[in-house]
């Protein structure tokens, strides 16, 4: 799932992220770009909000491997 990284900071999802089924957390280098209209001219912002890939797995035991990845070439 595409979510905010700060969807890691509530004490209500406890139950999804240390159950043990998150297996990877894939965090993005930099901000994600804004989406424009078509035909849009103006500046091109990148979002306030950090975020990442978050993949649960039935079969993953063990901890949650963190990777920081990059949309863009570098």
């Amino acid at each position: 799932m595409l979510l905010r990284l700060a969807f890691m900071e509530s004490e209500r999802r406890t139950p999804i992220l240390d159950n043990g089924h998150l297996a990877r957390v894939h965090v993005f280098r930099k901000r994600l770009p804004m989406m424009h209209r078509a035909g849009w001219e103006g500046r091109k912002a990148n979002s306030g909000m950090a975020f990442a890939w978050f993949v649960w797995d039935r079969s993953h035991t063990g901890p949650t491997e963190l990777n920081r990845v990059s949309w863009d070439r570098e």
